[in-house]
């Protein structure tokens, strides 16, 4: 977990004293939880979570999902569907050309954050 924490730390560019004022402890706390010296409170990992849009399975190296996908609404869900049926239908090289553009879409996203 204390790697976890630090990582998502560093990435957003937060100093341990930032991040401590922002899920509400002190900067010794951050400090300790980092070292592997101590586990945060549930209090303390829920706000470290929700800060950074994960979860506390992502934190604790239960899941290796680190964001917290927004919920889909159900015509999205059939939109899904219907280009997963109609994906499978395609032959292989088509597929791969879909899965690439799909992966330069989410790079592409993710880099604008």
């Amino acid at each position: 977990m204390n790697t976890r924490i630090k990582e998502l730390r560093l990435s957003k560019g937060l100093s341990q004293l930032a991040l401590a004022m922002k899920v509400g402890c002190s900067q010794n706390t951050i400090s300790r939880i980092e070292l592997g010296l101590s586990e945060p409170n549930s209090t303390i990992l829920l706000n470290i979570a929700a800060y950074f849009n994960t979860s506390v399975d992502y934190l604790l190296f239960k899941t290796n999902q680190k964001e917290i996908l927004p919920p889909m609404d159900t015509a999205c869900a059939r939109r899904i569907d219907e280009y997963v049926r109609k994906l499978r239908l395609l032959p292989r090289k088509e597929q791969d050309a879909i899965f690439v553009l799909i992966e330069r879409c989410s790079i592409s996203h993710q880099n604008e954050r």
